[in-house]
């Protein structure tokens, strides 16, 4: 390990055994690319793939991104994403496999350099790629779980030039973290922290470096112009707008209701190593990334220890002030630190890999079945080609999502296609039975509530 420590876990040998990791490796990336079909497909994914098929249709590159929960705009950077996947293929299932190639490749290379710069074992990148969670963020085609990857690989690219100053390191350290901004204000804790760390330990190399960090700056600049000057515009006629409403003045400030306290919000990312553990088990994924902190604690001279423990704070100190949910998903802006933790206990703890990579498997092929919110996208493409003879606006349905966001059928109509001009209906019925099923009856239900079949122009 750097920094003069010995990983009891570190990956020794020679020869056919040194690859071992590797393919273990690879082997869990296949796994997770398997079934396609059962990815999610609700709403915000289905907006920022509304967003990219309108911006590739006007031959632009998409210059701001979905609304937050706090009626933030994010930036554009996920959106730009899914409008180079779509140049690549319009199959549903193929931009699944596309974005999960994508998230999973980058997220491994990430971790696996940094085991190499840490000294960590090389076993545990498998063991995190079996996580059921990281299973279900590679199939959702979502903003927030973007961060998971780029943040990783800011990471294991700053704790590589740490060690080991070069241009191309920083310049793509700083392409990340810039890149972060882009994709959602969570990952806030872990740019400002690197930033400062980088400022405070190795600013000398800035100078040094400057051409590497200026391009990095400069193609940010490039794909996020439009947004920058969308925001700057609006603020010089709105001078007294409150932040929550910069760009949609139209839109009330993000509701207070449901909150948890101060307190609850401000340890609540104490929790991280529980992005790894199956739902049920959650409180030993918490408990590792506890056992975790303690223990970087006990090493906080040691620089990326001591930088993990510090992103851990500004997210405490970040949430706990804003108050944010206790869901899941809006700490992932720093899951490479709470992954980071976790790592720490099983440096110290060899017999634990095996543990951990027999329960997440399990985890993951259990709740890839049961995770997706709603239908999944298999059902839902075949409902929408089922639609595909028919010109009807409207149906009748019993399920629930698709009454609260028909967008998932509007944006899977535009992937599929629709027969022209199609036949008129007039009585089309969704109908999802207890099994979860879906099925398109010809069917007159006066009760049932309407969704709207496509957008209105």
């Amino acid at each position: 390990m750097a920094n003069g420590v010995t990983s009891p876990t570190s990956s020794t040998g020679v020869g056919p055994v040194r690859i071992l990791p590797s393919v273990a490796v690879l082997l869990a990336i296949v796994a997770a690319l398997l079934y396609p079909g059962r990815a999610p497909l609700v709403n915000d994914d289905s907006d920022l793939l509304l967003h990219a098929l309108a911006a590739n249709h006007e031959h632009r590159i998409e210059s701001r991104g979905l609304t937050g929960s706090f009626n933030l705009p994010y930036g554009p950077m996920p959106t730009q994403f899914y409008q180079a996947c779509l140049v690549a293929t319009k199959n549903p299932f193929a931009l699944v496999i596309l974005h999960g190639v994508a998230f999973l490749g980058i997220f491994a290379a990430a971790l696996w350099w940094l085991a190499r710069t840490m000294g960590f074992s090389t076993w545990f990148v498998t063991v995190v790629l079996l996580a059921p969670r990281i299973w279900y963020y590679s199939k959702s085609m979502w903003d927030n779980p973007l961060a998971i990857p780029v943040g990783t690989l800011a990471f294991a690219a700053y704790a590589s030039f740490y060690k080991q100053p070069s241009g191309w390191k920083i310049g793509l350290a700083t392409a990340c973290l810039l890149s972060l901004l882009s994709i959602h204000p969570m990952t806030l804790p872990l740019v400002m922290g690197i930033t400062a760390h980088v400022l405070i330990l190795k600013r000398k190399f800035i100078w040094e470096y400057r051409f590497s960090i200026a391009v990095a700056v400069l193609a940010f600049g490039v794909f996020n112009a439009g947004y920058f000057l969308r925001a700057a515009r609006y603020i010089s006629h709105h001078e007294h707008s409150s932040v929550p409403t910069l760009l949609h003045p139209e839109q009330h400030a993000a509701p207070h209701w449901g909150k948890p306290t101060t307190w609850r919000a401000f340890v609540q990312p104490l929790n991280g190593g529980a992005i790894l553990t199956p739902e049920p088990f959650q409180w030993v994924g918490a408990a590792l990334g506890w056992v975790g902190i303690a223990i970087a604690l006990r090493r906080f001279r040691e620089p990326m220890v001591a930088l993990c423990l510090a992103i851990l704070v500004l997210m405490m100190l970040m949430s706990g002030f804003l108050r944010l949910a206790l869901a899941p998903h809006y700490f992932n802006g720093i899951a490479v630190v709470s992954i980071f933790f976790v790592w720490l206990v099983v440096e110290q703890i060899a017999a634990l890999l095996p543990v951990c990579a027999f329960v997440f498997a399990l985890g993951s092929l259990h709740y890839a079945n049961v995770w997706a919110h709603g239908p999944v996208l298999r059902q839902q493409v075949g409902i929408v080609r089922a639609l595909r003879p028919y010109n009807d606006k409207v149906a009748r349905t019993d399920v629930e999502q698709f009454v609260l966001y028909p967008q998932s059928l509007w944006v899977l109509r535009e992937l599929e296609g629709r027969d022209q001009p199609g036949r008129h209906s007039g009585k089309l019925f969704i109908h999802g039975d207890a099994n979860g099923r879906l099925t398109l009856l010809q069917a007159a239900v006066p009760l049932a509530p309407t969704v709207a079949l496509e957008p209105e122009p």
